[in-house]
């Protein structure tokens, strides 16, 4: 009997040991995956899961049929640095006060990372835009942090290398439950894809942009040298375009591979972007920021998550919902702190989504979108200052309904108007001066510094 307590004595801690090692296993074990894929200035409507008929999308498109799609997902403004701040913080750039580009993560702020950190998660991040370098602080929370743009040479480098390093994290080990962030650039100026890839009819010839009065080229160098040389059709930048998405797709579709081989049971998966681009629909070409019409504002938003069904979800939801959803749906946690973005699965009537442009501004509000334009912008574009479109049938926005629906416009718009004014966005940022070198050399080519 002595013996046998003994036995029992000696064995109890390593018994417990053994008890709580289970007890953290199981607990991380119930955790989903969390793989968040954007692609920057990726439009929701060049996606064939979005109505596209181009074929550029057939990876994603075969996701999707097997996923949640949010027909009407918006950013909350049409530029990198501040739309992925409200992603990963929940907050609308009011509150989280990043500017458009070029500024700061704000510290104060939690982030996305920081959250799943402290939730035991394994933190990783693979990203190409120097908007989102450390020195910006979109590194918060994240335990590896991968810049891109620091170890190739050049944009057509980078998506081989991303899909490389991507696989090697997902083939490898690891012990805990994981939050991976993926970002690719392609469907960014310049416009890059392989040759193959481009599908550009010359006989279907679009307008010829050196012959537009009245338009503003943006885009990177490569652009505007091919319009002075002669590749003038915006049909030819449109093709180059959706070959852009055809080789990010396919890049998208092996990692893909790889989490339905090793990872789907488990893991949450999310496929969205950053904000669109114009492609001259309004006289402005290869650009974002200044408009928020669709073609800017409007996102894809794909969402696969274990033990849900698959459907399409038409009401307007915002890229500040991702972290909320994280918090309460798939962690089931209470949100943390106070923020402005509610779960994908919740609905909100009355709910009105603010969008800032840096020449405009669009509110999302009872199956209407408004959109007011300064006038010396339009002027340059010649178009008109102000727009209401029912974008649930017209998602092209090809029917102002102006001057019928000025009262309500003009509600809204007064709305919106108090809202900024009182928030004061956005904050004069911080200069860019002490950036690398490699920094520098990535915003300069992708057309953010001249």
């Amino acid at each position: 009997m002595k013996l046998k307590r003994l036995v029992v004595f000696l064995l109890a801690p390593a018994l417990l040991a053994i008890a709580v090692l289970s007890y953290i296993f199981l607990s991380s074990a119930k955790k989903p995956n969390i793989i968040l894929i954007t692609v920057d200035a990726l439009r929701a409507d060049y996606l064939g899961a979005y109505g596209n008929a181009n074929d550029t999308s057939p990876q994603i498109d075969a996701f999707a049929r097997e996923s949640l799609v949010f027909t009407n997902a918006y950013c909350t403004v049409p530029k990198t640095s501040a739309s992925f701040a409200s992603l990963m913080t929940g907050l609308h750039p009011f509150f989280h006060q990043t500017s458009p580009i070029k500024d700061f993560l704000r510290e104060e702020n939690l982030t996305l990372a920081e959250f799943l950190s402290k939730n035991d998660y394994e933190t990783a991040a693979i990203v190409e835009n120097a908007n989102l370098s450390k020195f910006f602080k979109f590194d918060q929370g994240f335990g590896s942090y991968m810049e891109v743009w620091k170890r190739v040479d050049g944009k057509a480098a980078a998506t081989p290398f991303i899909t490389d390093a991507t696989s090697k994290f997902l083939n490898g080990k690891h012990s805990q439950p994981f939050f991976l962030w993926v970002h690719y650039i392609d469907t960014h100026a310049p416009y890059l894809p392989p040759a193959e890839l481009v599908r550009y009819d010359e006989t279907r010839k679009g307008r010829d942009i050196s012959q537009i009065e009245k338009k503003i080229v943006i885009g990177s160098k490569i652009e505007k040298e091919k319009i002075l040389n002669g590749y003038s059709d915006e049909n030819y930048f449109i093709a180059l375009y959706e070959g852009c998405i055809r080789y990010v797709d396919g890049e998208i579709g092996k990692i893909l591979e790889i989490i339905k081989r090793r990872y789907l049971d488990n893991t949450v998966v999310i496929i969205s972007s950053d904000h669109g681009e114009e492609l001259g629909e309004h006289n402005l070409f290869f650009d974002h920021g200044a408009l928020t019409f669709q073609s800017s504002t409007r996102v894809p938003l794909i969402v696969s998550i274990p033990g849900r069904k698959k459907a399409r979800i038409d009401r307007p939801v915002s890229l500040m919902d991702v972290f909320p959803t994280v918090c309460e749906d798939i962690l089931h946690k209470r949100i943390p702190t106070t923020i402005q973005g509610i779960s994908l699965f919740k609905e909100a009537a009355g709910r009105k989504l603010h969008i800032y442009g840096q020449s405009s501004h669009a509110i999302i509000a009872g199956g209407r979108s408004f959109i007011e334009i300064k006038q010396h912008f339009a002027d340059r574009l010649d178009i008109p200052t102000r727009y209401c479109f029912d974008y649930q049938v017209d998602a092209a926005e090809k029917h102002n309904l102006l001057p019928d629906s000025l009262s309500l416009f003009l509600l809204n718009n007064n709305l919106y108007n108090n809202y900024i004014a009182k928030n004061k966005y956005p904050v004069r940022k911080r200069g860019h001066r002490e950036l690398s070198e490699k920094d520098l050399e990535s915003l300069k080519a992708l057309g953010y510094i001249n």
